[in-house]
């Protein structure tokens, strides 16, 4: 008997996450670096370690009351523009959609799965992050030469979105934690370069031509 009970338990939260939105879907392009005081991290105020360290180009988040943020910047180095995205009911159901897609969260998509792939790439990594309405997190780190396909059907539906049109974000948003947030993300999953102050120049060995 209690073993029936709690299945159909199970059955009953499996049905009524099925069934909510989403809590919230993170969307980010990035870069972060360490540098000589990357040993500081933890003794450096984190807005001071950030803007050394972090560089936000834009994110998109959406919450489960449809409530869409954007930031973005006209170009590098730009300040930062925030703007509340008015998003209908089937783009929102499209996104979800996408989202239940297993591949998408498929880990090592910023680099090659083999000795045959080999892409040359200079731009943002891209994080996305979804926590579903059971609570459940999942997330993944990306650079679209390596992203699969159900991953960058995903990735342009967030691009087009970066042209959307948007109006002036009416309430303040916690920029220090959004960065922190996208950050930890993407340094846990793909660890940066070091960039040290200094390089050690080696010069080649000179042999005489022979005669």
């Amino acid at each position: 008997m209690s073993l029936k009970f709690n299945l159909i338990l199970m059955l009953l939260v499996l049905f009524a996450c099925q069934n909510r939105q989403a809590q919230q879907v993170t969307w980010a392009a990035s870069s972060h670096w360490l540098n000589e005081n990357a040993e500081l991290e933890d003794s450096l105020n984190l807005e001071e370690f950030m803007r050394r360290s972090f560089y936000l180009s834009s994110a998109i988040r959406w919450n489960e009351f449809g409530n869409c943020i954007r930031v973005k910047r006209q170009e590098y180095l730009a300040p930062r523009q925030y703007e509340q995205l008015e998003l209908n009911d089937s783009l929102w159901q499209v996104l979800k959609l996408l989202l239940q897609d297993s591949m998408v969260f498929k880990t090592n998509q910023t680099g090659p799965q083999n000795d045959e792939e080999f892409a040359l790439y200079c731009g943002f990594q891209y994080s996305l992050s979804w926590k579903d309405a059971c609570g459940e997190e999942k997330s993944v780190v990306y650079i679209p030469p390596y992203a699969n396909e159900s991953l960058l059907q995903l990735h342009s539906l967030f691009l087009s979105l970066l042209d959307y049109q948007a109006k002036p974000l009416s309430t303040q948003l916690d920029t220090l934690q959004l960065d922190s947030e996208v950050y930890g993300l993407v340094k846990s999953l793909s660890p940066a370069p070091r960039i040290q102050s200094t390089i050690r120049f080696v010069p080649p060995e000179l042999f005489p031509e022979n005669e």
